[in-house]
C-alpha cells in the first residue's frame, strides 16, 4: 500500500479591541499539520497513532503562547502611547490656563525683581576673601605638616622587574617594628651601627634575639623611623606600617600593590561608608572587630 503525504492548513484570526473603539487590530497564526504517510506496517500505524496528536497538541500551544506574547506586546505599545497623549494634553491645556494660581505663582515669581547687593557687603566679602587667602599662605610657615600640597609636575615610579635582583621586605601591619634578617642586610649593604639587645615574640611561641641595630636605606624617613633590627633566624624581612604611621606617613594597599606617602602630600576623598573601622592598641597593632 503506497503512502499518502497530507497537508493541513489552519488559520486562527483574533480579533483584539483596545479601550478605544478606533483602534482595533487582529493577529493571524498558522498552523501546519503535517500527517505522516500511510503505510501497510500496522506497528508503525499504531505508533504514529499514539504520537501525531501529541505533536499537534504541542504545536498549538506553541502557537497559542506566541499569540499571547503579541497580544501583550500590542497591549502594552497602545498603554504607553495613550499615556504619552494623555500627559501631552494636560500639559497643553495646563499651559493654557491663565487663571491658576500655580501658574499665577510661578508668574508673580519670575517677575520679581532680585536684591542687589549692596557696597558694605561687597566691601565685607572682599575682606573675607583676602583674609582667608593670607591665612592660607601663613600656615604654610607657622603650620607646616598641617596643609596639603600638590606637586607642580607629575612623578611616575615603575619598578623593573627585569632589573638587578632587589631585596624585599614585607610591608607588615602586625609587626611591632623593623625585623630585617642578618643575610638581606648583608645583600642590602646596610649598616652595623651596635649590638642590639632587642627580642620578640615568634609565631611557633618562642622568642628571637637581635643581632644588630641598623637603619633602613629609604629616604624621606627620620632616623627615628628608619631604625630597624637584624636577627640571624628570620628568613624573611618586616617592615612596620606602624612604624612607618609614627612617622606621619600613609599607606595606601591596593589589589595591585602598596605606597607610602607623607601626609601632607595626599588627601583621601571617600564617597561612600567605610567597610571597616578599626583602632590601633598599646602595642602599635590594627585591629578591627569581627562582630
Amino acid at each position: 500500500m503506497s503512502g499518502k503525504n497530507t497537508t493541513k492548513q489552519k488559520t486562527i484570526k483574533v480579533p483584539v479591541t483596545q479601550y478605544s473603539t478606533a483602534n482595533k487590530f487582529c493577529v493571524f497564526a498558522s498552523a501546519t499539520d503535517q500527517s505522516p504517510p500511510e503505510t501497510a506496517n500496522a506497528a508503525r500505524d499504531n505508533k504514529l497513532s499514539t504520537t501525531q496528536p501529541a505533536s499537534r497538541r504541542t504545536i498549538r500551544r506553541r502557537h497559542a503562547q506566541h499569540i499571547l506574547r503579541l497580544l501583550a506586546q500590542q497591549e502594552d505599545a497602545f498603554l504607553d502611547k495613550a499615556i504619552t497623549r494623555a500627559e501631552h494634553e494636560r500639559t497643553v491645556i495646563a499651559q493654557a490656563d491663565l487663571t491658576s494660581p500655580q501658574r499665577r505663582l510661578i508668574d508673580a515669581d519670575h517677575r520679581t525683581s532680585r536684591p542687589t547687593t549692596s557696597l558694605t557687603q561687597r566691601g565685607r566679602n572682599l575682606g573675607y576673601a583676602i583674609g582667608s587667602s593670607f591665612r592660607r599662605a601663613t600656615q604654610q610657615f607657622t603650620q607646616p605638616g598641617k596643609h596639603v600640597s600638590f606637586a607642580k609636575t607629575h612623578k611616575v615610579c615603575v619598578y623593573q622587574c627585569t632589573a638587578a635582583p632587589a631585596v624585599f621586605a614585607t610591608l607588615d601591619s602586625g609587626a611591632g617594628g623593623h625585623y630585617i634578617s642578618e643575610c638581606d642586610r648583608a645583600k642590602a649593604s646596610m649598616p652595623i651601627l651596635r649590638p642590639s639587645t632587642k627580642r620578640v615574640g615568634v609565631a611557633n611561641g618562642g622568642s628571637s634575639s637581635a643581632k644588630h641595630v641598623t637603619a633602613l636605606p629609604i629616604p624621606n624617613l627620620s632616623p627615628q623611623a628608619a631604625r630597624a633590627d637584624t636577627f640571624e633566624d628570620f628568613p624573611n624581612s618586616l617592615i612596620s606600617v606602624g612604624r612607618l604611621a609614627d612617622d606621619n606617613t600613609v599607606s595606601i594597599f591596593t589589589k595591585d600593590g602598596v605606597s607610602v606617602h607623607k601626609e601632607q602630600d595626599v588627601l583621601i576623598t571617600c564617597q561612600g561608608a567605610p567597610i571597616l573601622i578599626g583602632v590601633r592598641d598599646e602595642h602599635g597593632r590594627y585591629r578591627v572587630p569581627l562582630i
